[in-house]
């Protein structure tokens, strides 16, 4: 069991809730992606992932970057269900397009930018992501979607605490 420090949490937990109760947030519920799941339920899942990761190896993070990126990593505002790209061009264009779609109401740090444009490394075609909080958030959003593909909605919950958000 990870312990989490009451100051992380805090953080992760302020900034989780803050960023949830954005209208733009919200709109995620709207879209699927990796077969049930909404968007929203996956970048959730993503940020507390990220998180979590962080918290369990000690790593000294920028916790308010960190889950930000995550939680706007897919602001890509569509069903890839009905996606008019093939699987290749949906993932190495859409870290481009949230990035565009985030700034239109929201001010991205170089930081959150680089964590977002990065998320889909390996991928030829997508940047390898350079900070500590980019690696998470890459790491963090493949191990759950290949756990959302497989194991539904609710597959990655892990913490020692309630669910920050979701």
């Amino acid at each position: 069991m990870v312990k989490i420090s009451d100051e992380d949490f805090k953080i992760f937990s302020d900034t989780m809730n803050g960023l949830e109760a954005m209208p733009e947030i919200q709109r995620l519920k709207n879209f699927r992606q990796h077969g049930d799941n909404t968007t929203y339920q996956h970048v959730c899942n993503v940020a507390n992932c990220a998180f979590y990761i962080a918290e369990k190896h000690h790593l000294k993070v920028d916790i308010v970057t960190m889950t930000t990126a995550a939680m706007f990593h897919d602001y890509y505002l569509y069903d890839t269900r009905e996606m008019s790209y093939t699987n290749y061009q949906h993932a190495v264009l859409h870290p481009k397009l949230s990035v565009e779609n985030v700034s239109r109401f929201f001010p991205l740090t170089d930081h959150e930018k680089e964590i977002i444009l990065s998320h889909m490394w390996p991928i030829p075609g997508c940047p390898r992501p350079k900070s500590t909080e980019a690696k998470l958030v890459c790491y963090a959003d493949t191990y759950v979607a290949a756990l959302e593909m497989g194991l539904g909605r609710h597959a990655w919950a892990p913490m020692d605490r309630a669910m920050v958000c979701c």
